[in-house]
């Protein structure tokens, strides 16, 4: 049986809408630009990997849900990396503050 999914807030407060699908267990929401960013530093560190805001928010969704995701097999589509340089310049220094 699937639930009813919350609305996606107004577009002016939304930033990327990422979905989670797992079995019954889907979800969708908000993710914050921190978040974001936080995902986009990951992916460069970890993966060395470059992926713009939009195809970073997946990671920023699954890690918000690490506890309800934890032992599971979970897949994730990180794409783009069409960051503007500007971009890049602002997660950067996010990760070094």
């Amino acid at each position: 049986m699937r639930r009813a999914l919350p609305s996606p807030p107004p577009h002016k407060e939304r930033r990327f809408i990422p979905r989670i699908n797992h079995g019954g267990f889907r979800a969708r929401f908000a993710v914050s630009e921190e978040e974001i960013m936080q995902a986009m530093v990951w992916l460069l560190e970890r993966a060395h990997t470059l992926a713009e805001g939009a195809g970073a928010a997946s990671l920023a969704a699954a890690y918000r849900l690490r506890n309800e995701l934890q032992g599971k097999k979970v897949g994730i589509v990180c794409s783009g990396g069409n960051a503007s340089l500007e971009q890049l310049k602002k997660v950067l220094a996010f990760a070094g503050g």
